[in-house]
């Protein structure tokens, strides 16, 4: 089912590519929508095509690495990662760096991980995503102290998400807080009923 952003970002490349058939960025645009859309050959094909149109564009390059990252391609996907990171006309490093941590927690290698994610904190503090996934490695390694001090950090820059907030929960009853623990479970059941931490909770499946 074709939602309405995908329908217009299909008819922008379209567009682009009648004007110019070796215009890079509408093939990267191709690529990502039919990433949302669930079509794997046809992001393949196009993130090439724009590669091989423009093959130092660090932008372009992350994506491809993400897609390869979610096609269960993650260990290649690394190297088109740094490719990205290191390239000194990117002005968004922290991107690539945060993608790479995350791709390196599904090949369940935390160390590579918490590397790559340090690195991306380091270019911006600001990182909400690195901060998560920090967050995830110290409470799965018990350091929950330090998983706490993460999840923390976050609060104090946005909103926190149903993900944030199960992660929250599942430390604060680590650290054996009861107090903060039964917070989260109340914030978590009044503003995200029905997401799936909600029913994890439901069924007390913590871990």
């Amino acid at each position: 089912m074709l939602d309405g952003r995908s329908a217009i970002a299909l008819e922008e490349a379209r567009i682009a590519l009648s004007a110019d058939p070796n215009y890079a960025p509408a093939y990267n645009l191709l690529g990502l929508t039919h990433m949302v859309l669930n079509e794997p050959r046809q992001a393949e094909d196009n993130f090439e095509k724009a590669l091989n149109l423009a093959p130092g564009d660090p932008e372009i390059t992350n994506n491809f690495g993400w897609f390869l990252c979610q096609n269960g391609r993650e260990q290649r996907s690394i190297s088109y990662f740094m490719a990205a990171a290191k390239n000194p006309l990117y002005t968004t490093p922290t991107k690539p760096y945060t993608n790479a941590g995350v791709c390196s927690v599904r090949l369940k290698n935390d160390k590579a991980a918490e590397d790559y994610l340090l690195t991306a904190l380091q270019l911006s503090p600001t990182n909400t995503q690195a901060l998560f996934w920090l967050a995830d490695i110290a409470y799965r390694q018990g350091r929950h102290s330090e998983a706490r001090q993460w999840t923390t950090d976050i609060e104090k820059m946005m909103e926190p998400t149903p993900e944030v907030m199960w992660l929250a929960l599942r430390i604060e009853r680590k650290l054996g807080n009861r107090e903060a623990e039964a917070r989260y479970a109340s914030q978590l059941r009044r503003r995200f009923p029905g997401s799936p931490e909600q029913r994890l909770l439901t069924q007390g499946q913590y871990e």
